[in-house]
Formats: C-alpha cells, sequence, structure tokens
C-alpha cells in the first residue's frame, strides 16, 4: 500500500523504470527500489555518512555462464537491509514500513519455508495432522509450483481448512471475530513459519551447526528461537 506523497510516487518512479531492464521483473525491481529509497533516507538521516551504494545491483545481471546469480542477490539484500535499517523484527524507517510476518503474515510461501513438502499441505504446515496444529497465514502465496498445482493446491486448502468451495459464486458470511493474544478481540494472521523452519533444520542436522547455517535458516533473528520453542512446535503441536 503506497499513501498519495511525493515519496510514493518518486518510489513508483524508481520502480517502473526498472521494468525495462531486460533482465528484471517486478519482484527484483521492487527489491532494489526499496534498498534505493532506504538508502537515500538513511544517507539524509547520518548526514552522508553511510547510504546504499548499489552494492546488489551486479546480481541482478547475468554473469559469465549467462545465469543471474539472484540468490546471492537476495543474500546480499538481507545484508545490506539489515545494515541500513536495523535486523528483522526490528526494522526502522519512517518512509518504508516493514510487516512482520509474525504479526501479520502476508506473504507465506510454502515453497520456501518447507521444501520438499510435495504438494502434501500438511508438511506446508497449512492442514493440521496428528501431533502438529497448522499455522495461520493471512496470504498464502503458491509460488514454486505450475499453474495446475497452484489451483489444485489453494482449492483443497480452503475446501479442508475452511470449507469453502473455490467455485462458489459468492463469499461465504465472514465469522466472529477470534479473540488474539493481547486480548483486544483481534484474529491474530501472523505465523511461527520462521521458527517452525528453523527447529525443523536442526532436527534434520542432528549435529553441529555453524553460526551462518543457523542465521541462514532464520534461528538468530529476532526474538531468536529457543528450545522451549522447538519443543512446543515440533512435540506439542502448538502454532
Amino acid at each position: 500500500a503506497l499513501r498519495n506523497t511525493r515519496a510514493a510516487w518518486l518510489f513508483l518512479e524508481l520502480w517502473s523504470e526498472k521494468g525495462t531492464w531486460a533482465t528484471a521483473w517486478d519482484q527484483s525491481a521492487l527489491a532494489e527500489t526499496i534498498l534505493e529509497v532506504v538508502g537515500a533516507e538513511m544517507r539524509k538521516l547520518s548526514g552522508g555518512t553511510y547510504g546504499y551504494d548499489s552494492q546488489c545491483l551486479p546480481y541482478l545481471f547475468p554473469i559469465s555462464n549467462g545465469l543471474v546469480p539472484y540468490r546471492m542477490y537476495c543474500d546480499c539484500w538481507q545484508a545490506v537491509l539489515g545494515d541500513l535499517s536495523g535486523p528483522f523484527g526490528q526494522r526502522r524507517s519512517r518512509i518504508v514500513g516493514f510487516v512482520n510476518p509474525e504479526r501479520l503474515d502476508v506473504n507465506y510461501v510454502p515453497s520456501d519455508l518447507f521444501n520438499g513438502h510435495g504438494g502434501d499441505l500438511s508438511s506446508m504446515r497449512l492442514l493440521p495432522r496428528v501431533g502438529q496444529s497448522a499455522l495461520d497465514p493471512l496470504v498464502v502465496h503458491w509460488a514454486g509450483s505450475s499453474g495446475e498445482q497452484r489451483l489444485q493446491s489453494m482449492s483443497l486448502y480452503m475446501a479442508r481448512r475452511f470449507n469453502i468451495s473455490a467455485a462458489a459464486r459468492s463469499c461465504p458470511r465472514r465469522p466472529p471475530l477470534l479473540r488474539g493474544v493481547s486480548g483486544l478481540g483481534r484474529a491474530s494472521f501472523g505465523s511461527r513459519a520462521r521458527a517452525v523452519r528453523c527447529c525443523e533444520r536442526l532436527r534434520a542436522a542432528a549435529g553441529a551447526v555453524s553460526k551462518e547455517q543457523l542465521g541462514y535458516w532464520g534461528c538468530c533473528s529476532w526474538p531468536p528461537v529457543r528450545k522451549a520453542d522447538c519443543l512446543e512446535l515440533l512435540e506439542s503441536g502448538g502454532t
């Protein structure tokens, strides 16, 4: 969501300009624009001490083998954004608002979080099974599968989780709001997918794990995943 401000219009202009790049697409263009805007903000606030110098940009273009090293770009993006605006869960910017998925998950991507799920909704943590509760994101992003598989997964998810048919001609009546953890009478649409992924990777490793691996799995992001979290999530089926 963008407000009708000069900063928002500049953001849209920078984003749309990158759409003409031969190797760019909307997601990479958006990612680079975020770094540019946050970098410009931090350069202003720091009196020119630090900002974004396009150090991630080369990873959006093909290297000698003709491939775009997009994973390297993603790693660079996370590192630079952390340096500019703070780590995951503690980002600070007056221009760009970052949504914490543990409070409101608007981009739950099962194929990124739980690769190897084989199309099984329980393995995606979207359906409960014995000893395991389902996660409750607001938006599920079915990237990483074919169009037909996406439709099948979405239809099955809606039917088995919410008893809703994708072929229905009208939306069902909204159920009463659930009482959230905060006691404000609101439903919670965040998910603990980061903690679940961390705990599952640790269990599968069954041995010493490097700090780099822990960081890559999200175990060290704030708040860090604790032993008690893994016991709750993997053994008692907590959400």
